[in-house]
C-alpha cells in the first residue's frame, strides 16, 4: 500500500486515511473526577489501542485472530456493524433505538454490561460513547438502547440523523456487575434521568427470578411527570412483591398528570432526609446510584453520612 504523508506511531507508519479515523482525545473537563467506571478517559484509551491495532493490521502487521475462535459472537474489542430497525420517541428529546445484529451474530449480554457506540463527528474525527441496553439479558440477536439527545452533545448531533436502516458501529459487551442470587436482603437504587437505563436491567433481572428474595426499592428523580422514562415498564415491574418505586419531580409545572393507580409521587429533589427515611443501613443492603456527575456525587455523600459503607455504594 502506498503511504502518503505518513507519521510514525509506535514504530510503524500510519497513513492519512488511518489518521482521519483516530479517536478524538477527551478534554480534561470531560472527566468528572468522581471515579466513574469506565471513565471517558478509559474508553478513549481502549479506542486508541483498537485504532493502533487496526492500523497495524492494515499495513501488513498480520492478523491476531485466534484459530477456532467463534466469529458469530459480538466482541468487546472489535466493532460490529448493526442495523437500526426501530426508532421510537419516548419524550421530546429521548428515544428508544433497537438494533439488529448481522445474520448469524449474537450478543451475550450479562447484567450491568454496556456497549460502546462509535460515530464519525460532523466536524471530523471519531467519537465514542457508552450505552447500556435495556433489553433482557437473554436476547441475543438484537438490542435496544434508550438515548437522550442533548442540544450541544457531540454524539447527539450524529444520532439526530439516524433513520431506520442506518448502520452503526457497536462493540461489547463490556464491564460486569458482581451479583448473585440473594446476595443482599435489600438493594436501593437511586437514579436521575437516563440513569434509569442500567438500573432497569437490574430490577427486571431480580424481580423476574422466582428464586430471588431480595427487596428492590427505586428512588427515581425526574424533572417532571412526563419526563419519567420507562414509567409504564417500571409500574409493571412494581406489580411484583419485591419491587417498589417512588418518583421525585424537581419541577411542579402544573402539567396534567394521569397517574397510574398506586404511584408514589413526591414533588421535590431527593434529599438526605428522604434517603434517611427510605434506607435501612444494614450489613445485607447495597445502594446503587446512577445519574449526572453532580447527582451521583451528592447522593454518594448523603449515603456516606447516613453510615452506608463505601464498598456498598456502586456508581454506574
Amino acid at each position: 500500500m502506498e503511504i502518503m504523508q505518513a507519521t510514525l506511531m509506535d514504530d510503524y507508519e500510519v497513513c492519512v486515511d488511518c489518521l482521519s479515523s483516530r479517536p478524538v482525545e477527551p478534554v480534561p473537563s470531560d472527566c468528572c473526577g468522581q471515579g466513574c467506571s469506565p471513565c471517558v478517559l478509559d474508553i478513549y484509551d481502549e479506542e486508541l489501542k483498537l485504532w493502533k491495532k487496526n492500523c497495524w493490521k492494515r499495513h501488513g502487521g498480520g492478523s491476531d485472530e485466534v484459530q477456532g475462535e467463534p466469529v458469530d459472537m459480538m466482541k468487546p474489542d472489535e466493532y460490529t456493524i448493526c442495523k437500526l430497525i426501530t426508532k421510537d420517541q419516548v419524550t421530546t428529546n429521548t428515544f428508544l433505538f433497537t438494533f439488529a445484529l448481522p445474520e448469524g451474530y449474537s450478543l451475550d449480554l450479562a447484567l450491568g454490561q454496556h456497549l460502546v457506540l462509535r460515530q464519525e463527528a460532523p466536524t471530523g474525527g471519531i467519537i465514542t460513547r457508552q450505552y447500556t441496553p435495556i433489553s433482557p439479558t437473554g436476547r441475543r440477536n438484537k438490542f435496544t438502547v434508550l438515548i437522550k439527545l442533548y442540544e450541544d452533545g457531540k454524539m447527539s448531533r450524529c444520532i439526530r440523523d439516524w433513520q431506520v436502516g442506518t448502520h452503526c458501529d457497536w462493540r461489547g459487551p463490556i464491564g460486569s456487575f458482581s451479583y448473585h442470587v440473594n446476595q443482599y436482603s435489600h438493594i436501593y437504587l437511586i437514579a436521575a434521568g437516563t440513569g434509569i437505563t442500567p438500573l432497569y436491567g437490574i430490577i427486571s433481572h431480580i424481580v423476574e427470578n422466582d428464586n430471588e428474595e431480595t427487596f428492590v426499592r427505586l428512588l427515581y428523580a425526574s424533572r417532571s411527570y412526563n419526563d419519567i422514562l420507562l414509567r409504564k415498564k417500571l409500574n409493571e415491574l412494581a406489580l411484583y412483591w419485591n419491587f417498589s418505586v417512588r418518583y421525585f419531580l424537581s419541577q411542579n409545572s402544573g402539567e396534567r398528570q394521569t397517574n397510574s393507580y398506586g404511584e408514589e409521587i413526591h414533588v421535590g429533589r431527593i434529599s438526605k432526609t428522604d434517603l434517611a427515611k427510605e434506607i435501612a443501613v444494614t450489613e445485607s443492603s447495597q445502594a446503587i446510584v446512577c445519574g449526572t456527575r453532580h447527582f451521583e456525587a451528592d447522593m454518594k455523600g448523603y449515603l456516606l453520612e447516613l453510615g452506608i459503607q463505601e464498598d456498598r455504594i456502586v456508581r454506574f
